[in-house]
């Protein structure tokens, strides 16, 4: 299984996204509400996303 290259990016909200490598580019990772809305899973620390991107088998951390 390849894993997608993710790393944590501080938002203008001062608050964490995960950013993952699709296709040469790093797009944020968030979660689908229904076929119109889409929600950006944030985080309020760094190390807590870092924990995330570590725990998750689909993601790999690069800086």
């Amino acid at each position: 299984m390849v894993k997608l290259k993710a790393r944590a990016v501080k938002n203008r909200l001062n608050k964490y996204n995960i950013y993952a490598e699709v296709d040469g580019q790093f797009l944020p990772v968030g979660r689908t509400i229904n076929e119109f809305e889409y929600s950006l899973l944030e985080w309020p620390t760094k190390e807590e996303v870092i924990n995330h991107i570590l725990e998750d088998n689909r993601l790999e951390l690069v800086d």
